[in-house]
């Protein structure tokens, strides 16, 4: 019986192989039987492939080789070090004095929004563009970014239960490829997969392999660092909640538009497709203003939000009371509920 078991989901597995090869631009019963094929558990429902520990020698789980550490991983693959992106969150908090009274008016038209409402109660992945539109970039483009640093910090806050990752990044603040290791795409996943190891402490590393290993430490490959970022993920446990902040990707786009291309593409597909363990993961981007190409690949994937330039245009300025009660509740709200449900 094991046997037939096993003949019949590899049977399964060229039947979806050769389903795919057929369904590009045909009817939507076709995409049902795809759908329905890839329901197997053990076949990952991106890719259309067999998971590594799914395969199985007469009926039994076949062996793991030793899997990495934690901090071999970390510090020897992906020169992961916590205290940048901390200290970066520090700095973009501290712009707050130097925003002015229209920047604040942007801030609070962006907590009051509909959207980011939206993103932060919907009970399933979102994904959401905050977009900017200051005709003063250089010298006000705080505003957006500092809402950015501020929903990270609510979240820290929140954090008295596993239930709550936030995974964050401030582009702007590694813009000097000569002289930052970080001033990449690549120097931004290896942050977030840094960041979540550390969140979550029962990950299964055996999926890295040494040829990954190398492929990271020594030719930075994006593809395999998203993978990596991708298996992670789908590992996490039901009820987690994972907020990924990417603030300012665009300044990296001069010298890595297909990079940071790539890397927004493989942050929607996780949103896109729903993790069959549970967990939920959102994601955020902001941006001041300018051009922003990979904008583009949120049509049809995630919200935008495009801020006016005077923001709400009340003049009223911005205050923590008001952050409280359109953002900072809600978010001590999500680490105390189930993550399916949703909060009014």
């Amino acid at each position: 019986m094991q046997l037939m078991h096993h003949v019949a989901e590899i049977c399964g597995f060229r039947r979806l192989q050769i389903v795919d090869a057929r369904t590009q631009g045909q009817s939507a019963l076709l995409e049902e039987i795809v759908l329905l094929l890839r329901s197997n558990p053990n076949i990952d429902f991106r890719t259309g492939q067999f998971r590594p520990y799914a395969f199985s020698i007469g009926g039994q789980p076949a062996p793991k080789r030793r899997a990495i550490s934690r901090q071999s991983l970390c510090e020897a693959v992906l020169r992961y070090d916590e205290d940048v992106s901390l200290a970066d969150l520090a700095t973009t908090l501290r712009s707050r004095s130097d925003i002015s009274l229209k920047g604040q008016d942007r801030i609070v038209y962006v907590i009051e929004s509909e959207a980011l409402q939206s993103w932060l109660l919907n009970p399933k992945n979102a994904a959401l563009l905050i977009r900017g539109n200051s005709e003063h970039i250089e010298s006000d483009e705080s505003a957006i970014s500092f809402v950015a640093a501020h929903l990270v910090q609510s979240m820290q806050k929140a954090q008295h239960t596993p239930q709550l990752i936030d995974l964050f990044w401030f582009a702007k603040q590694h813009q000097n490829k000569y002289s930052d290791a970080d001033a990449n795409a690549h120097g931004i996943i290896r942050s977030l997969i840094g960041q979540l190891m550390y969140a979550y402490g029962e990950f299964d590393l055996y999926f890295i392999k040494r040829s990954h290993a190398t492929a990271i430490r020594e030719n930075n490959d994006m593809k395999t660092l998203c993978d990596v970022f991708d298996n992670l993920i789908y590992q996490l446990p039901e009820k987690t909640i994972v907020f990924c902040v990417i603030d300012g990707l665009s300044c990296l786009e001069y010298g890595e538009k297909h990079q940071v291309r790539y890397l927004v593409q493989r942050l929607l597909s996780i949103v896109k497709h729903s993790n069959e363990n549970g967990s939920i993961f959102k994601l955020l981007l902001t941006h001041s203003g300018g051009a922003f190409r990979a904008a583009r690949t949120f049509v049809g994937r995630g919200q935008i939000l495009d801020v006016p330039e005077d923001g709400n245009g009340k003049g009223m300025g911005f205050t923590k009371l008001m952050w409280d009660g359109s953002v900072g509740d809600k978010i001590k709200g999500l680490s105390k509920r189930p993550a399916r449900q949703t909060i009014e």
